[in-house]
């Protein structure tokens, strides 16, 4: 019985055991095959699709700048199409592309581009001169060429120096030497064998010895009639470069430069230097900290009359400057003339010849500026100057009193600025928020329409000219004042921006140029890739785009025309610009019209001022600021400068 319980558990031990193993070996069957697909999905999820090929054009060996492409230079290669974007070429394309002329090297296996290609390209330098004009060849040294820093491409100015006869009836003979500007705004073709436009015959030159740096010869793209002028001052005199920016407009703005102004012009400059040496500061007045006029050695100017205007100049509360009137700060800080006799500053009045007297007859000498209409000044020498002392050249005084540019545009001074460059510009112009509506018209901001009359100006000659003095060949003003061109068609703003780029406005809305050759929408852009609209100068006209149909269109679904094109960019650049530039105007600080030199520094005092003085010289900045300062010699009863 024993024996037989014990055979009954060895059995049933085997058996769990049996039933172990068999479950242990199907937990790692399935952990295997678990695993496996977890391997699989993992290895499935990690290898890309197969890519889809295409077949571009690739550079068989390295190509440098002017190859030809043909069969023997380049050759066909299978790429992912995902590394191909639209500029690359397919072998597809390559008869139309078959003898194109690389103008970007090409390493070996590389993709070609389109960009990396010219179709059109010249055969030889002659070709990329512009129609209607011609190239000539100057010599440069070292100076003219500005050390080697034009480059083809650059815009110069051209000037000859050479002898002049003397004026006829001055009883003077003989010949004066004078700088002439001969040219302006030259483009640059080439220096030496560099050009600026790639040609083939160019190409010949990449590796050779002759494209070295230095260079003694500057072509230039003329018209026929400035080749001859050139040629002329060339032959007569000694020409002079001179490099401009490419933005730069302006013009030349003088006729010739003689001795007579060199020595002018240094006589100027003497001028400045006295000034400063005489007036070191224009802070000499200025306000302390508990907001008192004080002089430099801290006396506070008790007439209650005076302040400081924006410009730091004193004045009193009528506006009426005192600086240079050969005025003194006394010890007791009252305001005195060269003579000592107090001055009553309230009661002063308009005199003689820019003078001032107060009402006990004291004569204020003239500080040599007299306002205008407009809000300019006029200095002693006939000089128009804007507020804040810029002398600016161009500006008349005419017999009425109001500020004229040489085309007879009229002017104030509260809309203008001067810049740093120098050159004078519209604060706004009606274009800057300017839209066009539906009929055509340009309007403001505000909804009024700009007039064609706004755009120009009109001399007394009759002549009609853009604001920046072109002149519209062909429109003229009517009886009624509105503005026609040639064939009596009344003209709105935007034909009158169409005819400032040189076109005549169509009733269909394209424009024709003097020629007779008439452009559509499409011959006035580009269209990019992304299909970004700009205009030839590269300004983007936002909201318009290309239709399903392929045609031009406004942001409001309207077709675009050319004449809406070229308003368009007018109006654009007009937004962009920080003010339109006064073409032929331009401003130069004046260095003495804070420090206004006084003529009384150099005499002898008619009464014997028994205290030190100094003059009034404008200022804002606190602390210490010097003047200049007098001090009488009781023994030579002479004033000496300190």
């Amino acid at each position: 019985m024993a024996q037989s319980e014990q055979d009954q558990i060895r059995k049933k031990t085997w058996r769990l055991f049996t039933a172990a193993v068999i479950f242990a070996l199907l937990a790692g069957l399935g952990t295997m095959l678990y695993l496996k697909f977890l391997e699989k999905k993992l290895e499935t999820r990690l290898t890309p699709p197969p890519k889809e090929m295409i077949h571009v054009i690739v550079a068989s060996k390295d190509l440098p700048v002017g190859s030809t492409i043909n069969g023997s230079t380049v050759s066909s290669r299978q790429v992912p199409r995902t590394y191909v974007n639209s500029d690359i070429l397919t072998p597809a394309e390559f008869d139309s592309i078959k003898g194109a002329v690389l103008i970007k090297p090409l390493k070996s296996g590389r993709m070609l581009s389109r960009s990396a290609i010219d179709l059109k390209i010249p055969e030889d330098f002659s070709g990329t001169i512009q129609e209607g004009h011609r190239a000539i060849t100057i010599q440069v040294d070292e100076i003219n060429s500005i050390s080697g820093m034009v480059k083809p491409g650059n815009v110069i100015d051209l000037y000859t120096k050479m002898a002049l006869p003397k004026t006829a009836g001055t009883g003077v003979s003989g010949f004066r030497e004078a700088i002439i500007p001969v040219l302006e705004d030259v483009l640059v073709l080439a220096t030496d064998k560099i050009s600026a436009k790639a040609n083939k015959d160019e190409f010949k030159y990449l590796n050779s010895d002759n494209r070295h740096r230095a260079y003694n010869t500057l072509t230039l793209e003329v018209t026929p009639k400035e080749a001859a002028l050139i040629a002329i001052a060339q032959s007569r005199g000694e020409l002079i470069t001179t490099l401009r920016n490419a933005n730069d407009t302006g013009g030349i703005l003088f006729s010739k430069v003689t001795l007579a102004d060199l020595i002018a012009h240094s006589g100027e400059m003497l001028e400045a230097a006295v000034s400063k040496q005489h007036n070191r500061s224009t802070s000499g007045i200025h306000l302390n900290k508990e907001g008192q006029l004080v002089t430099r050695n801290g006396v506070i100017i008790t007439d209650p009359d005076l302040h400081l205007d924006k410009n730091g100049l004193l004045v009193t509360k009528n506006g009426t400057i005192l600086s240079g009137r050969n005025l003194f700060v006394g010890a007791d800080g009252r305001i005195r003339d060269k003579n000592g006799k107090l001055i009553d500053t309230a009661s002063l009045k308009p005199g003689k010849n820019g003078t001032l007297v107060d009402k006990n007859g004291n004569v204020l000498t003239s500080n040599g500026y007299t306002k205008v209409k407009g809000g300019f000044l006029v200095n002693q020498n006939g000089n128009v100057l804007a507020p804040d002392g810029h002398i600016l050249s161009g500006l008349t005084v005419g017999k009425d009193g109001r500020v004229r540019t040489k085309d007879g545009r009229i002017v104030t001074a509260g809309q203008i600025s001067v810049g740093k460059d120098g050159k004078v510009r519209i604060n706004e112009s009606p274009l800057a928020t300017a839209k066009m509506d539906k009929d055509g018209n340009l309007r403001t901001a505000d909804g009024k329409i700009i007039k064609a009359i706004d755009l120009v100006t009109v001399g007394s000659d009759g002549i009609v000219r853009s604001k920046n003095g072109k002149i519209l060949r062909g429109v003229h003003m009517g009886k009624d004042g509105n503005l026609y061109n040639a064939t009596g068609k009344e003209l709105n703003a935007a034909d009158i921006l169409a005819a400032t780029k040189g076109f005549t406005a169509n009733s269909d809305g394209t424009v024709s140029d003097t020629n007779g050759k008439t452009y559509t929408a499409e011959d006035l852009v580009t269209v990019g890739k992304d299909g970004t609209i700009r205009t030839k100068d590269g300004t983007i006209l936002n909201g318009a785009y290309v239709d399903k149909d392929g045609k031009l269109r406004n942001k409001d679904s309207s077709l675009l025309t050319a004449r809406d094109i070229i308003a368009q960019n007018a109006i654009t650049r007009a937004a962009a610009a920080k003010g339109v530039i006064l073409k032929g105007v331009t401003g130069k600080y004046s260095p003495t019209f804070k420090d206004y030199i006084s003529k009384g520094t150099q005499q002898t005092p008619g009464t014997l001022i028994p205290y030190e003085v100094e003059y009034i010289i404008g200022g804002s900045s606190n602390g210490p600021a010097p003047t200049f300062k007098v001090q009488i010699d009781d023994g030579s009863h002479q004033i000496k400068n300190k």
